[in-house]
């Protein structure tokens, strides 16, 4: 399918919601309302086998460190442990739930990001979170556009969230000091209506007027500038 802006060859996802239903990433992005939603990119990249844990709650002079959720399931014993104040050669030597036990103790307490090397890598969309959620655009639902990608988000599901249309799972104003009145909504984009079409035709109108009007004054400036600028006589 490509490559990923970091090399990483973007295949084997298991895209096609007629094939995968509702465990495709098309339907688990824009429609699951669920626990198999996928809302943070972790979910599509920190698949390993380099895996980023963030959040780590690690205690000087105790083996055991701890995170808000389970380990990933591909995190085993034998895993190499590297990061703020894991010492060089630590490995997993036990992994359960939110805990895991690690060969050497830790020499400083607090709550750091570490980076576990696994043996394989996580399934595409099963990735460890990263704290970078996923902003899904709402699309005008009288649009060609949305029609067209809810009936194929859906291909493989009955009466699933997008039955009635793709903005299920539309973003609305991320902060909460802003995010009243229609802020409180999902953004719904126009999907080039003809007023989201005008808007940007008058932007730009504006833009050249404003630019055709400096020019002048510009040019006049350069041609005062020119004019004082004494031009020397072979006798200088």
């Amino acid at each position: 399918m490509g490559f990923a802006k970091d090399g990483v060859p973007v295949i084997g996802y298991p895209l096609n919601p007629s094939q995968y239903g509702a465990e495709s990433t098309a339907y688990r992005l824009w429609c699951a309302t669920g626990s198999t939603r996928i809302t943070d990119w972790g979910q599509l990249t920190n698949l390993g086998p380099n895996l980023l844990i963030d959040n780590v709650t690690v205690t000087s002079g105790s083996p055991t460190i701890t995170v808000p959720n389970p380990f990933p399931s591909t995190v085993a014993a034998n895993d190499q442990v590297s990061g703020p104040g894991i010492p060089s050669g630590t490995t997993v030597n036990s992994v359960a739930g939110t805990s895991a036990v690690l060969s050497n103790d830790a020499t400083t307490s607090g709550t750091v990001n570490l980076v576990i090397t696994t043996t394989g890598k996580l399934a595409a969309g099963q990735g460890s979170l990263i704290g970078v959620p996923v902003r899904i655009m709402a699309i005008n639902t009288a649009s060609g556009v949305e029609s067209t990608f809810a009936n194929y988000a859906e291909s493989g599901v009955t009466g699933g969230g997008c039955s009635s249309n793709m903005n299920t799972n539309g973003a609305s104003d991320p902060n909460p000091v802003t995010a009243t009145g229609t802020n409180a909504t999902p953004q719904v984009a126009l999907q080039n209506k003809s007023d989201q079409t005008n808007s940007r035709l008058g932007i730009f109108h504006r833009l050249t007027m404003s630019i055709r009007q400096l020019r002048p004054p510009r040019r006049s400036m350069w041609n005062q500038m020119a004019s004082s600028i004494p031009i020397p006589t072979p006798e200088q």
